[in-house]
């Protein structure tokens, strides 16, 4: 099996963990980025009709391209990361700051999205992006599907992979996801929390 360390350096184990070789040294990417980053761009999207709009959904890296933007016509855009990712002034944005991880409440995000989706123009298209496009945007899409489209969460998760592979949501998130999609009272509470904050 092949690992990459922190540092950047790579190392083959065997089934036990055991390292059998180096493959590289690294360049302690880490220490530079505070994580290990990945230069290639990922502009691979998701998408989901409405009545009255499109859904796209994936990583920060579309919302942050001019050519992109363009090319699926996105007029709004959900940022659900903690910096401000602005590319294109005719763009309107709504901006969350949803952390992934296993303390994070999911429904006040959605409370706030809903009517945002509610109140898009006929036609528009709107993209819901995090970092990564894996476990926050997916979240978000999921639970739009089950508030919009009366989706089960197994139903509405398998469609969000469809769409996008790589999508991985968290353990907190998909429970919370499986008790919005089972519980008539949690979908009407974030439905009328939606409803109130328009």
């Amino acid at each position: 099996m092949k690992v990459t360390h922190h540092d950047g350096s790579v190392t083959m184990t065997d089934i036990y963990g055991q390292n059998v070789s180096r493959v590289e040294e690294g360049n302690n990417v880490f220490q530079q980025y505070g994580f290990i980053p990945i230069f290639k761009p990922d502009l691979q999207v998701g998408r989901f009709q409405f009545e009255h709009f499109e859904m796209l959904f994936g990583s920060q890296d579309v919302a942050m391209s001019q050519e992109e933007i363009a090319k699926y016509q996105i007029t709004h855009v959900v940022n659900l990361v903690s910096s401000i990712i602005t590319c294109n002034l005719k763009v309107q944005y709504l901006a969350l700051n949803l952390y992934d991880d296993d303390q994070e409440d999911l429904i006040p995000a959605l409370q706030k999205i809903v009517p945002f989706l509610n109140g898009l123009p006929t036609a528009s298209t709107v993209f819901i992006h995090c970092n990564a496009g894996k476990s926050r945007a997916p979240s978000i899409v999921t639970g739009c599907l089950i508030l919009l489209k009366g989706m089960t969460f197994e139903d509405a998760y398998h469609e969000v992979r469809e769409q996008r592979p790589s999508s991985s949501i968290n353990t907190n998130f998909k429970q919370q996801l499986q008790d919005l999609s089972q519980s008539s009272i949690i979908k009407r509470a974030v439905l009328d929390m939606s409803e109130n904050t328009c």
